[in-house]
Parts: C-alpha cells; structure tokens; sequence
C-alpha cells in the first residue's frame, strides 16, 4: 500500500496533468535488493520533475510531455554513492506504473565492485533457476524426464551458473571507458538471464572473456 505522501503526490499529479503526464514510480535501497530503504535521496528524470524519496525510499517521477513506451533515464544523486545497477536506470516507461517499480540500489563508492557482484550474482542465479524449473516441467509434461535426461538438464544448469559466476565477477568492476551502448546491451542480457548472449556480446567487444557453455533452453 502506498504511503499517504506518495499516494497524495500522484492525486495531484494526475489532477494537474490528466491527459499528458506519464508516471514512475520508484523505490531506492542501500547496498542490495533487500537493503535499508533510502530517505531523502534526489531523483530526476530526462524531462521529469526533480523529487526527493520519502521515508520508505520511494518517490515518483511525472513525465509531462513523454508517453508509455518513451525511453527515459532516471538521475539519482548522493555524494559518495554510486548506483549498484546503473544499466537500469535507462528504461521504457511503463504503462502501469503502479505494476512496474524501479527499484534503484546504492552503494558506497569504495563498494560498488562487492555490491555489482552480489547483485548479479543474484539476478543470474534466479534467471537460470527459473529456466531450470521451466525446463524441467517441459520434460515431466511431455513424458521425457528420463534419469539421464534430467541429469543432463541439471548439468546444463551448472554450467550455466559457473558461467554467470565468471561473467559477473567481470561486469562487477565497471572500468574507464565501459559505458559503451554494447556493453550495457551485454549487462541487459545478463540480469535478463541471457547469460550466453552478455559472454557474445563481452567477446564480440574484444574483451576477450574464455567463458564457453552450453545454452540452457
């Protein structure tokens, strides 16, 4: 349920702009997913309206002159901080915001390589576990969960996760020069499960990652 500032923001919102203003709604936490909410940060948008989070880290952004759909960045400034999945915050805004939060999560500076690794580590591991179970109910379904084909299924799944392992220990430490459009494409892939497209896109780059594995369908 949200709280009576945020819900008031967004009545007014509307009010003021009924047929224009597109809605983001957000929610920002320190260091990981299940972190502190984070009060009285500052978040823009590209044609937003500044706003602070409130207590609980939320706030809302309203974009008067952008649709559904319109690409967006969102701003979030901290001294001292920095935003742990950055590759994020440059969306497509949603049709139903209230369905469709951004959750933004900062760091400390000197802790952004641990705090990009555990959350990729995360983000991947639940991808892959998903296509697992997705799998493995295709099999049962179609009457094929053979013992040798399920253990092929969980090796496949393995592979897949030492893969996620070594490839995000690379994205986790962003250098000078990696904010390239190929290689957010590549971080995309990743925290979209796509962990054989993000090691395409790192080596078509020339970043030259050893990381071979079988996709797991």
């Amino acid at each position: 349920m949200l709280s009576h500032p945020v819900a008031l923001t967004i009545l007014v919102l509307l009010t003021m702009h009924a047929d224009a203003v597109t809605l983001l709604q957000g929610v920002i936490h320190e260091n990981e997913m299940s972190g502190r909410p984070m009060a009285n940060i500052q978040v823009a948008g590209d044609g937003a309206n500044p706003t602070t989070s409130e207590s609980f880290g939320r706030f809302t952004l309203a974009f008067p002159n952008k649709n559904p759909g319109d690409p967006a960045e969102v701003i979030v400034n901290k001294e001292g901080y920095v935003a742990v999945n950055d590759v994020q915050l440059k969306l497509a805004l949603p049709a139903h915001p209230e369905y469709q939060v951004l959750m933004i999560i900062l760091c400390k500076e000197v802790d952004a390589d641990e705090m990009r690794r555990r959350f990729y580590r995360i983000k991947s591991t639940a991808a892959i576990d998903e296509t697992y179970t997705r799998r493995k109910r295709e099999l049962e379904t179609q009457l094929q969960a053979t013992p040798e084909g399920m253990n092929k299924l969980q090796q496949d799944r393995d592979q897949a996760k030492a893969a996620a392992g070594r490839t995000f220990e690379f994205l986790a430490q962003k250098r000078p020069g990696q904010n390239s459009e190929l290689y957010g494409q590549a971080e995309r892939s990743f925290l979209d499960g796509d962990v054989n497209r993000a090691i395409e896109l790192l080596n078509g780059n020339a970043l030259n990652l050893a990381l071979a594995v079988k996709p797991l369908r």
